[in-house]
């Protein structure tokens, strides 16, 4: 029986999320549960000590010349692709689910997303209340 797939999202790339997301990918009690996928920049996965080996990766490119420490609208607008990318494989059945390290409603709201966080996002996308 194999295992699910589960898509590890970074969060925001001026944050921890890139850092957390990769430690998750690396660890053996994730494993256990489920098949690991970095879902989003592999230049900021690259950044956190994502390589090749740990995991399958699948880019959403982002073109950052430097990292910043800081929220911008650029991270939110990758942050939010991620999400996004990642709720259209879940409800075609790809993927079976995701863990998406924090994001910063800043950099969403820089990015001009007209969502406030990923609960509200995904309560519209799936049509759910809560």
């Amino acid at each position: 029986m194999s295992l699910p797939l589960l898509a590890i999202l970074p969060g925001d790339p001026g944050g921890i999320g890139p850092e957390i997301a990769v430690a998750s990918l690396k660890a053996r009690e994730v494993r256990r549960v489920c098949t690991p996928l970095a879902l989003g920049p592999k230049n900021v996965f690259w950044k956190a000590g994502w390589r090749s080996h740990i995991s399958p990766l699948l880019n959403i490119p982002f073109s950052y010349k430097r990292f910043l420490c800081r929220p911008t609208a650029e991270g939110g607008k990758v942050s939010f692709e991620a999400l996004s990318l990642a709720v259209r494989l879940a409800a075609k059945g790809v993927i079976k689910g995701m863990v998406t390290a924090p994001i910063s409603k800043e950099a969403w709201d820089l990015a001009k997303c007209r969502f406030l966080d990923q609960t509200e996002f995904l309560k519209a996308a799936t049509g759910s209340r809560e």
